[in-house]
């Protein structure tokens, strides 16, 4: 049996068939076994070789050479195939395809031979690894994103001719990044201690990324302090420098969004030095300033003892000014004694003991 024949419509189809026998065999031709193919205007048999002129596709077919004489027949078969360009069967249509999820396009053609079916991006750029296409003409997009939006050629291509078709694909979806306003955007640190700034986005598609500024700057990723992966800030140990303006800023293909939030560093009061005057000498109707150097934030309240009792702030002679010191007026012998001032705010208290000794004038 020999190849198939592969032909265009209208072209010369030339069926060999070559006989010996004695005596001499007599040939005939059948079509797909049992029409025999009578010589026409547009058939001709010669020499035991069909001929067709101008070939249809109901011409198509399996054509047997049947050589016979007294002693026996034989016989071998040719496919005869017409061919013809692409024709399409189902063209891709325009589709939308939600960002993230898996969708495609469906091209799909016959012709003889068989057309090849190829898919490309009309911009020219090439299809990533999560774009993919098969031999039947399907091209899916697995997790869609912006960039696969587009127009693709789908190629319809045999002997003959080829065929593009196109189709557009759209991502749909995309939700601009949306963050949760902070219960109180001014939050508060004391010296030392660990404290979490949050950024919760409550709505993006596809997700955002996320960056901190502290006073403008980008903050990066230290031993001090960290991004988690739901966009909160850690600062391990607040120190002074850690305070200011904070803004976390979510941005993707749809938009951003930003917070701020302000953190305030709470440092507890401390003795400005070492060396703090812890006795004081001073006469009877003298006037003596017994002070509390402290260094703190924010600003603390000043409370006084002597002797392990509070002093009266409706005290006639004593009197607790802004900055801590205590001041004594018309001092007098039983005025000697133990005095502790206490400083006090929101991350803490010190303590800084005087004694006060009083002389007779």
């Amino acid at each position: 049996m020999e190849e198939p024949k592969i032909l265009p419509v209208q072209d010369k189809a030339w069926l060999q068939c070559y006989a010996e026998g004695t005596p001499t065999p007599s040939v005939t031709w059948l079509k797909e076994g049992k029409v025999e193919v009578a010589p026409m205007s547009f058939i001709e048999v010669e020499d035991g070789n069909l001929q067709i002129h101008g070939v249809q596709r109901s011409d198509a077919g399996t054509y047997t050479c049947v050589a016979s004489n007294v002693a026996g027949s034989a016989q071998a078969n040719v496919v005869l195939e017409v061919g013809s360009p692409p024709s399409v069967v189902q063209a891709p249509a325009d589709t939308v395809v939600e960002i993230g999820s898996t969708g495609g396009l469906s091209c799909y053609g016959v012709g003889v031979p068989e057309p090849s079916i190829t898919w490309r991006r009309e911009d020219g750029a090439p299809l990533p690894p999560h774009v993919t296409h098969d031999r039947d003409g399907n091209l899916r997009v697995q997790g869609m994103k912006v960039e696969d939006e587009g127009t693709y050629l789908c190629t319809l291509e045999n002997l003959y001719d080829s065929v593009t078709l196109r189709a557009t694909i759209s991502v749909s979806g995309l939700l601009a990044p949306l963050i949760a306003a902070p219960p109180d955007p001014n939050l508060k640190a004391t010296l030392d201690a660990p404290v979490t700034l949050p950024c919760t986005v409550i709505m993006a598609n596809p997700a955002p990324d996320l960056v901190w500024l502290h006073d403008g700057v980008p903050v990066r990723s230290s031993k001090g302090m960290v991004v988690k992966s739901d966009g909160t800030l850690s600062i391990f140990s607040v120190s002074v420098k850690h305070e200011g303006e904070y803004q976390c800023v979510a941005t993707n293909v749809a938009g951003n969004s930003s917070q701020t939030l302000n953190l305030k560093v709470l440092v507890p009061p401390r003795a400005k030095s070492r060396r703090v005057e812890d006795n004081v000498e001073a006469l009877e109707g003298d006037v003596v300033k017994l002070k509390c150097p402290v260094k703190a934030d924010p600003r603390p309240n000043f409370i006084w003892h002597k002797n392990g009792q509070p002093i009266s702030r409706t005290s006639p002679r004593m009197r607790v000014l802004q900055d801590g010191i205590l001041v004594i007026r018309q001092l007098l012998a039983e005025d000697a004694g133990t005095y502790v001032c206490t400083a006090i705010n929101a991350a803490g208290a010190t303590k800084i003991a005087v004694v006060l000794d009083v002389h007779g004038g």
